[in-house]
């Protein structure tokens, strides 16, 4: 059952194999990897495809080593969780950035695609006890987590053994190519490849349709955080802005579960001494580069804001 994953894929590479071409479960063990063989970094970004561009030329703080653990479409749980892996290979940063999706998004709650099975039922058991006593729960919650929770596993342990599975980690193992992974940094970072020389290409706000998903395990998370802030790792984590003129015209349209999660993540922090951020306004202008959709910032102007936010907890 263990045969795809019990083949290790090599470490992450930008000249090297295609690691960050073959799914989040394979890049996030490349870097992994990558983690494990460089020494502590002092910034370390967590996130899917809202943070993956940001790099140490992003942050732009001169002798401040950098790394981005990013993965395009994985969520904040999915955050949490590498950072807990990053500190139990001994390699925590001094300060640990996550993404948190605007609650716009309904994505923050996703679920943990890695590490895969058997390490992962540990977590999922934690998740499966702190169900039943989360603050913020209601009945329903519990028959659609168990649900999607049967659901995922049972497709995620089925790829296990899933020969045609194995294929992408062989051609990774044998040097497989791919232009996605020479648009990689060595911090991990993907800078966008054509960046758009105006707000949306110059076209017109799209139309934006109200969706909410619950997410009764964030006090959960908020405390697996907590833990590693007192093993000494400084947490940061902030909501990933929109457009600005996306932002005015939704936020007049947030439903009472979008308000309540924004809230919930604020309040949580402040109650575990953790330094959570409210989505900045970053408009889109020459210097610092141009919105290519309505939620993926410019890189630029979102590495000087995470920087400002890190920059106070790397004094010694």
């Amino acid at each position: 059952m263990l045969s795809v994953n019990a083949i290790p894929v090599p470490s992450f590479d930008p000249a090297g194999p295609a690691t960050m071409c073959n799914g989040a479960s394979i890049g996030f063990e490349s870097k992994m990897r990558h983690i494990a063989e460089i020494p502590p970094v002092d910034i370390m970004l967590f996130g899917n495809s809202r943070i993956i561009a940001v790099g140490t030329e992003e942050i732009g703080l001169p002798g401040v080593t950098v790394f981005n653990t990013g993965s395009g479409g994985t969520s904040f749980r999915q955050s949490v969780t590498v950072l807990e892996q990053v500190l139990a290979a001994g390699k925590a940063p001094k300060v640990a950035v996550l993404s948190f999706d605007n609650v716009t998004l309904a994505y923050a709650q996703n679920g943990i695609d890695w590490p895969p099975a058997p390490a992962r039922w540990a977590i999922t058991l934690r998740d499966i006890l702190a169900l039943p006593t989360a603050p913020h729960r209601i009945r329903a919650d519990l028959r659609s987590y168990n649900l999607g929770l049967l659901d995922q596993e049972i497709s995620f342990t089925a790829k296990l053994a899933n020969i045609k599975l194995l294929w992408p980690r062989l051609m990774v193992i044998f040097g497989q190519e791919h232009p996605c992974q020479k648009g990689y940094r060595p911090d991990g970072s993907r800078p966008w490849s054509a960046p758009p020389k105006a707000d949306l290409g110059g076209g017109p706000l799209p139309p934006y349709a109200v969706t909410e998903a619950r997410y009764p395990l964030l006090e959960h998370d908020l405390d697996r955080l907590k833990s590693m802030q007192d093993r000494g790792v400084n947490i940061v984590v902030y909501e990933s802005p929109l457009l600005p003129a996306m932002t005015e015209a939704i936020e007049p349209l947030l439903t009472e579960e979008h308000r309540t999660q924004r809230r919930r993540l604020m309040e949580g922090c402040i109650e575990r001494r953790l330094r959570c951020h409210r989505a900045p306004v970053l408009a889109g202008n020459p210097a610092d580069g141009y919105w290519n959709d309505t939620n993926h910032a410019p890189a630029p102007a979102l590495g000087r804001f995470i920087a400002d936010l890190a920059r106070p907890l790397l004094a010694p």
